[in-house]
């Protein structure tokens, strides 16, 4: 048997679904319907949830606010069975040092994919453009 080395002859479509109920998140497999995962990635309550794109993870955003994680990293990459491949939140060093933005950790407050770009924005007015794949802050800028 040989496989193709062609990746558009793979089917990308995700085979999970996600929903949050009272703050929790749960992934459920479309196939059989069994719930993979249920609950709050760290403990804290789920508040946004976006899929990547011919993957079964997810990019989960953590409530910053009523959860005190403020100045604490609130922004996930889950599998389906709820581990966390990574978690970000620290600004890049050295880029906007001063009043706007310290070395600590930041809270965001809105995530979006955009051009399969994942773009995390603070509640300090700074969007981080993250590598989806590892997690990484490659470019800050300041939006507000």
């Amino acid at each position: 048997m040989m496989l193709s080395e062609n990746w558009s002859d793979f089917d990308m479509t995700p085979t999970n679904t996600y929903e949050i109920v009272n703050g929790e998140l749960r992934i459920s497999s479309q196939v059989t319907g069994k719930v993979l995962w249920e609950g709050k990635p760290k403990g804290y309550d789920v508040t946004a949830v976006l899929p990547i794109e011919g993957l079964n993870d997810y990019i989960v955003l953590l409530e910053w606010l009523k959860s005190g994680l403020e100045n604490q990293k609130n922004l996930v990459r889950l599998d389906p069975y709820g581990n966390i491949v990574w978690e970000v939140g620290d600004p890049p060093r050295d880029v906007f040092v001063g009043l706007e933005r310290g070395q600590e950790p930041e809270s965001y407050t809105q995530i979006m994919i955009e051009n399969s770009q994942l773009i995390a924005s603070s509640y300090s007015g700074f969007a981080d453009y993250i590598n989806i794949e590892t997690g990484f802050i490659f470019k800050t800028e300041f939006v507000k």
